[in-house]
């Protein structure tokens, strides 16, 4: 029979896996267990059978060193089709730093950068990005708290104000930044870039002193 990984996690971690041999499931590649016997995954059976987790551990350590030396070449997000102009970005698809849900752009997760987006430029031109702290529909400044709303079922909590003051905005090898005031919604630039290029889009905050202090939750891409 043959041997199945199933590897899970946003960012993917040695052995944060399940190899399937059959009835065997090798988790965490330390615990084995017979689902056949145990279809609970109860009890742990790895000490008696350290014949089946050396074979086991040696199909995911093989498996492992196929994938591994692409697991950083993400996937990138288009920008400027023609198909779709603007594109909106959010923090979902940050490499490598997990902030994917509301309750974490809620409380200002991520970090005091945030992480890049991985971009294919479609067409060349002159490109506006919008950077910001809240989705552009709830129309908030870039400093100021989310108030709680009621939803259909329940309420979504107040989100956290950040001390943001300026921008910075890294891409295809520039590098821009910006001050903003206290009523601004959105950290605006402008750079030209060449189509085919597949580059990172990395934006975050700042604080008047010139810390960084969030992501760029939110980015706005248009092909002018």
């Amino acid at each position: 029979e043959r041997m199945l990984v199933v590897q899970y996690g946003q960012i993917l971690k040695k052995w944060d896996s399940c190899t399937i041999w059959g009835k065997w499931r090798l988790v965490s590649g330390g615990e084995l267990y017979d689902i056949h016997a145990d279809p609970g995954q109860k009890n742990d059976v790895a000490a008696q059978n350290a014949g089946v987790v050396k074979k086991m551990r040696d199909h995911y350590e093989a498996w492992w060193g196929r994938v591994e030396p692409g697991l950083r070449e993400f996937q990138p997000l288009s920008i400027g089709s023609e198909h779709e102009n603007p594109v909106a970005l959010s923090s979902s698809d940050w490499q490598e730093v997990y902030c994917d849900n509301v309750n974490s752009i809620l409380s200002g997760a991520g970090g005091p950068q945030g992480a890049p987006w991985r971009v294919l430029v479609e067409r060349d031109g002159e490109y506006e990005i919008s950077l910001r702290r809240w989705p552009a529909e709830r129309d908030l400044p870039l400093n100021a708290p989310c108030p709680e709303k009621k939803m259909t079922a329940g309420v979504l909590p107040a989100g956290k104000a950040m001390p943001i003051a300026g921008a910075k905005l890294t891409m295809a090898g520039q590098a821009l930044a910006a001050k903003t005031a206290a009523a601004d919604k959105a950290a605006t630039f402008r750079l030209k870039l060449k189509g085919g290029t597949k580059t990172d889009l990395h934006a975050w905050f700042q604080d008047a002193a010139g810390n960084d202090v969030c992501g760029a939750y939110y980015a706005y891409v248009r092909r002018l």
